[in-house]
């Protein structure tokens, strides 16, 4: 056996110790047991119990522990232990259920709450002890990477149809994308089923696949979900993979590239989904991008050049070198550019110019002090200079910008005397 200490803390022994002498039996379950057994850091620890949530709160309660009732219905109580904080979660079983949500009575058997899970991998229970409790053979599932729904596949997505987006998670982290072909056609008649869930368990579900490394492996096989979500026609994500840039997005430029190439109208799905700032933002910054018009005499220049004007405007490096990555996977996709070895040249040349500042305008009143302007004349030769440097396409510096708004000013003076 691993080293139990990893997930039996002494925080976590005194909980599981202190309800098992109220006469209640408790053990760890779901994620924290997999991802001990995976050697995985773990985070979150869940406990199931015997308790009541009544039962839940008096015993901890008086054993000076905090405890606040998060779903007495469902049968979850969040217990604290010094800094800890822990779902403890009556034994249950499931009566009716709606898509995205259950009524459960209570049960006081294991087995019988293991049934009501999702995955195998999800339902290994550990005791105080140590010892293992493995009802749907979820530790031979572990060993071959194999995500596998316990019992009906159909039913289990039809009592929550966020396990669709759950499955493919799985599959991207632990399942190293050994995909069953059957769950796939299952799972095409079961997406309309995800119009029941709420939008934000949507998002945060997609930006927790987007966490995982190679996740760009698993968007394939997610293109009905998608097609149902969003309306995804192409796969950007792949494309990002192959233009080396994937690894270097975060989870939520992976989204908005994923939004950006949507059929739907963009304003509608933001205000469907209710996506957080950072998103709806970033994407409708860039959602009515227009096509490029390049010289093909000179292409790679040119398209260098025009890329380069339409980054100065774009105020935040951040979303500089997300509008890099997003326009030349654009044009890409689109066939503009048709060398994975250009566009990466391309990458390389425009993240470089942004990183040197050159796409920052850092010209500031103060160098024209000497000139002793009027608050309007200093209004009008700033905005010719900005202007200047806006249109120019080549790297204008700080040392450029001066020259043109003295030349600039002088020549409105000279235009005052005649």
């Amino acid at each position: 056996m691993k080293n139990l200490k990893a997930i039996l803390t002494d925080a976590v022994q005194f909980v599981l110790a202190t309800l098992d002498n109220g006469r209640c039996e408790t053990r760890l379950v779901g994620g924290a047991v997999r991802d001990f057994l995976m050697d995985e850091p773990i985070c979150d620890v869940d406990m199931a119990t015997t308790a009541t949530p009544q039962k839940i709160m008096e015993i901890c309660s008086s054993a000076g522990m905090r405890t606040i009732p998060i779903s007495v219905e469902h049968g979850t109580v969040m217990v604290i232990c010094g800094e800890n904080k822990y779902e403890v979660t009556t034994l249950r079983r499931d009566v009716q259920t709606f898509g995205r949500r259950a009524t459960v009575a209570f049960s006081d058997s294991f087995k019988e709450d293991s049934q009501r899970r999702d995955f195998s991998i999800n339902a290994i229970y550990l005791d105080k002890a140590g010892k293992l409790y493995d009802y749907h053979n979820g530790l031979a599932d572990l060993e071959q990477r194999n995500i596998r729904f316990i019992g009906d596949p159909a039913q289990r997505i039809q009592e929550d149809y966020l396990r669709i987006l759950r499955y493919f998670r799985f599959l991207a982290r632990y399942g190293k994308y050994k995909v069953d072909e059957k769950y796939l056609h299952i799972i095409a008649s079961l997406v309309p089923g995800m119009s029941q869930l709420s939008t934000t368990r949507i998002t945060e579900e997609l930006l927790k696949i987007f966490e995982i490394r190679d996740s760009y492996k698993i968007i394939p096989h997610m293109k009905n979900v998608l097609e149902q979500l969003f309306q995804l026609h192409q796969d950007p994500l792949a494309v990002c993979h192959e233009l080396e840039i994937f690894y270097e997005m975060s989870p939520t430029d992976k989204f908005c590239m994923l939004l950006l190439f949507s059929r739907s109208n963009i304003r509608n799905l933001i205000e469907r989904y209710h996506f957080h700032r950072g998103i709806s933002r970033q994407t409708l910054l860039f959602s009515n991008n227009e096509p490029f018009k390049i010289d093909g005499a000179n292409f790679t220049r040119n398209l260098l050049d025009s890329i380069q004007k339409r980054l100065k405007k774009i105020t935040r490096r951040q979303w500089q070198n997300f509008y890099i990555q997003y326009s030349i996977v654009d044009l890409y996709l689109r066939r503009v550019i048709t060398d994975a070895s250009t566009a990466k040249l391309l990458i390389f040349e425009l993240q470089n110019f942004s990183n040197s500042g050159y796409a920052d305008f850092k010209f500031r009143p103060h160098l024209l002090a000497d000139l002793k302007l009027t608050p309007q004349q200093l209004g009008i030769i700033m905005t010719a200079t900005r202007t200047f440097w806006l249109e120019s396409s080549v790297a204008v510096s700080e040392v450029d910008c001066l020259a043109f708004a003295k030349n600039y000013a002088l020549r409105v003076a000279q235009m005052k005397k005649c």
